[in-house]
């Protein structure tokens, strides 16, 4: 199913509560906010590196998809806090739930930004993440802070209606999230 933005979100979507720390062997560790690190085992590597984009449910729990987990997996890793839950809901709501995001960007700005309008991001292998000069706007300021007051800033140094800028916002904010070039944090495990 594709998914262009997160206010249009018609079922449950999931991604990683933090970043995934690369390793050849061993536990897996993932990196919190504040500088925490969980450590989980290593065959929780796998669907941890599934969830570092962006997933909705019916993605995760179809046949092939590679998540390697089945529902009940997926409801426990949400209900540990190992999985981040974004709920299907009104503007208002799903503001709500963004706003408690830190995001933590993964890819660099790609050395030839040669789209007018848009602003290119190096996935890497010849892969992309597009998003809009509001989106780098965004992500310059979002180190270390909650996405709730960048937007705040946002809303305040342009006068625009808070709908406005969240669903602007929300648009970028999936395609970081669904690519994996932006990682994201809403609380400690």
């Amino acid at each position: 199913m594709a998914l262009y933005n997160l206010f249009d979100l018609a079922e449950p979507a999931y991604l990683l509560n933090g970043v995934l720390m690369p390793a050849d062997g061993g536990p897996a560790e993932i990196a919190q906010a504040g500088g925490g690190v969980v450590t989980l085992p290593a065959e929780f590597r796998h669907p941890l590196r599934y969830f570092s984009r962006l997933r909705l449910r019916s993605e995760a729990l179809a046949s092939g998809s590679g998540s390697g987990i089945d529902a009940a997996d997926l409801d426990a890793m949400t209900r540990s806090g190992i999985l981040w839950q974004l709920e299907p809901g009104d503007a208002a709501a799903l503001a709500g739930q963004l706003a408690t995001l830190r995001l933590h960007v993964r890819a660099p700005l790609a050395a030839d930004q040669n789209r007018p309008g848009l602003i290119v991001l190096d996935l890497g292998d010849g892969a992309a993440c597009l998003i809009s000069e509001a989106g780098r706007v965004l992500l310059e300021r979002t180190p270390g802070r909650e996405l709730g007051a960048v937007v705040g800033d946002e809303i305040q140094t342009t006068g625009a209606a808070p709908a406005v800028v969240w669903r602007r916002v929300a648009g970028d904010l999936t395609r970081l999230l669904r690519t994996g070039a932006a990682a994201a944090t809403a609380r400690a495990l």
